[in-house]
């Protein structure tokens, strides 16, 4: 299996934990607290996502190696991937906006929850961040849709090289 499918079925599996922490653990539990668990895991498939799609172009050389950071793969995806693919700005946004209340909530020591919203805050107990089950809800259905585009993307792609190969070789591989 190729680095980019195993990617893939990670984020896939992240996604499907997220979705079902969301759509069955939290109306059980009703802790807002667990909707950081869904944060993360859903910022987790959608990295390892994005990331499926860059060792893919990769592959044939069209995206230059990156380090094994957050910025470095956002900076690759944004340059070399984003625009050829004609992927919607808003999920570099959402990526950006995940990472950074994923990155409050690990700096952050003050947190506490009110009317089924975690608030975190700084160390000062300024309010920062809140998460809602509704914000996370939307987070995620565009996650899904973010996953779902990049799998296309990377099929529509396989098949024009298996193409490709066909045609310069006259038989099926």
């Amino acid at each position: 299996m190729e680095k980019f499918e195993q990617l893939q079925a990670e984020a896939s599996k992240r996604l499907s934990i997220a979705d079902h922490m969301l759509a069955v653990t939290y109306p059980m539990v009703k802790d807002p607290k667990l909707l950081v668990s869904v944060l993360d895991n859903m910022f987790l498939a959608m990295t390892h996502s994005l990331e499926s799609l860059l060792h893919y172009e990769r592959g044939f050389k069209r995206v230059p190696p990156f380090r094994d950071t957050f910025a470095s793969k956002m900076h690759a995806f944004r340059t070399k991937c984003a625009g050829r693919f004609s992927l919607d700005p808003k999920y570099l946004s959402l990526m950006q906006d995940v990472y950074e209340i994923a990155s409050q909530h690990k700096r952050s020591q003050v947190e506490f929850v009110k009317d089924d919203v975690l608030a975190i805050c700084s160390e000062n107990y300024k309010t920062q961040t809140t998460i809602s089950a509704a914000k996370i809800k939307e987070y995620v259905a565009a996650a899904k849709k973010f996953i779902a585009e990049i799998s296309l993307i990377i099929r529509k792609q396989q098949e024009k090289f298996d193409q490709e190969v066909k045609g310069k070789h006259g038989r099926s591989l």
